[in-house]
């Protein structure tokens, strides 16, 4: 699982499960940032950006 996407208000994440040493799944997920008391998306911090940074994979790739 990496980072490929780091957004204004959302990240995209990409994710490979195996089973039995093999790919079995390859999925992408936006997760959105949101407010909950307003149900709106709101910008990830500077602070949060840089968090996702490290889990960033290199330009080009999928888990």
């Amino acid at each position: 699982m990496g980072v490929v996407r780091i957004g204004r208000t959302s990240v995209e994440l990409s994710v490979r499960l195996h089973q039995g040493g093999r790919p079995v799944v390859d999925a992408q997920v936006v997760l959105a940032h949101v407010d909950a008391g307003r149900t709106t998306a709101v910008p990830l911090s500077e602070r949060q950006r840089a968090a996702l940074q490290t889990l960033a994979l290199p330009a080009g790739t999928r888990s």
